[in-house]
């Protein structure tokens, strides 16, 4: 169990994502803690202080209690007080465990989003030569590589905007300024339209592990916005404004959404934001932050950003398929009246516009319905490779007590 102020959680945390140990560039797990430690002490009036507090996930058949202790180390002013949280166990039918908190969380689908973005990087060069400064073509590109290297599966993308329409991260270079010596700048363009076509296998409506994989690959980076946050809080590490936000968003009728991209295919301005963050509430990332992830830090040569780095093995709750949703038992959350036709199922529809509710209804993605979470009670479901133990994690957000807090 760890504990720390949600203001000095990392921006991911703070997102609802359950961040557990730092992860180097390369990939590999540090013992740096992403979430605190297991005690905290501090002064002052805490009261109006919210805390994050991280508690093993308790997949057992009992409930447990959590009891959380306050004391004062002032021995002229002695106090203490104790609070006891009871943290629920999964409601297990068969092979599955539902979670037992509602949450009170509903939303689309999701994966018929029509938002595309572009960010732009701040720093410029010279266009033919390096004239007054070491910042070259080559190197900006290399930075923004660094930047998105966790979302592209570990390919490097080049300085090319001639497939743009139908890639998701593609990077464009323009004008900037200047007539005699031109300087440049390139900025990172993210295209969601192109993750809403998704392919599920045979067994789509029966295995939700399976489906809720194929949706992560399909689609985490943009469903839980990790790419995107992370372009948002990068900083610089330069200069007098060391410290200050690096990219800058191009909205409409901004000096940047006039910019001609060189080499677009079609011919372009820089793609200003269309559709909104809203546009991408779905499903994905409320089951997603109930699993563990990382928090993974790169720094460039003049920047410094925070990832959340998640990988398949830490996928341990999941939304379950449209045939898994029983129809003798009662699978709901606990206080709800709630049946399958109030929940979306993980199983894609017959269309790219349309995705499977519980109760066997093929419903438009953009409608709302309910989320719930399930995870396995032993070997052999969805993957060989899926296991259950007592050391497993996931994550979680707003008062779950059968998940990480």
């Amino acid at each position: 169990m760890s504990i720390l102020p949600k203001s000095a959680a990392n921006p991911l945390a703070q997102q609802g994502f359950w961040t557990d140990k730092v992860v180097n560039e390369s990939g590999v797990e540090t013992s740096t803690s992403a979430r605190g430690a297991q005690s905290y002490s501090g002064s002052g009036n805490l009261q109006a202080v919210p805390f994050l507090l991280f508690i093993p996930e308790n997949i057992n058949d009992k409930d447990r209690e959590i009891k959380i202790v306050l004391s004062s180390s002032d021995a002229s002013k002695p106090a203490e007080t104790t609070k006891v949280l009871l943290q629920k166990y999964p409601n297990w039918t068969g092979n599955i465990g539902w979670e037992v908190v509602d949450d009170d969380e509903a939303g689309k689908y999701g994966f018929k989003w029509t938002r595309e973005v572009s960010y732009v990087w701040p720093y410029s060069y010279t266009h033919t030569l390096s004239i007054g400064t070491n910042y070259t073509r080559s190197s900006a590109t290399a930075e923004l590589n660094s930047i998105i290297a966790p979302y592209t599966n570990g390919q490097t993308l080049s300085l090319d905007f001639s497939n743009w329409e139908n890639q998701f991260i593609s990077i464009g270079e323009f004008k900037h300024e200047g007539t005699i010596i031109i300087r440049d700048r390139q900025f990172i363009y993210l295209n969601y339209k192109v993750l809403n076509n998704i392919v599920q296998g045979e067994d789509k409506r029966t295995n939700g592990y399976a489906n809720t994989e194929t949706l992560y690959t399909s689609g985490g980076t943009a469903s839980s916005l990790a790419l995107e946050l992370a372009i948002q809080t990068t900083v610089k590490t330069k200069g007098n404004d060391a410290g200050d936000l690096a990219f800058s968003k191009v909205t409409n009728g901004d000096s940047y959404s006039s910019k001609s991209v060189y080499d677009a295919s079609p011919a372009t301005n820089i793609p200003y934001e269309k559709g909104t963050l809203d546009d991408l509430s779905g499903i994905l990332s409320y089951i997603l932050k109930k699993n563990r992830y990382c928090l993974q830090i790169i720094e460039t040569e003049n920047g410094y950003s925070q990832h959340a780095y998640f990988q398949i093995k830490d996928l341990k709750w999941f939304l379950p398929a449209v045939d898994e949703f029983p129809a003798d038992v009662d699978f709901t959350p606990e206080n709800t009246t709630d049946s399958a036709a109030d929940y979306w199922s993980s199983t894609i529809g017959t269309t790219t516009s349309t995705a499977f509710i519980g109760s066997g209804a093929e419903k438009d993605r953009d409608e709302s319905f309910a989320v719930i979470a399930v995870r396995v009670n032993e070997n052999g479901y969805g993957k060989a490779s899926v296991t259950v133990d007592n050391s497993s994690i996931a994550g979680g957000e707003n008062g779950d007590t059968n998940n990480w807090l």
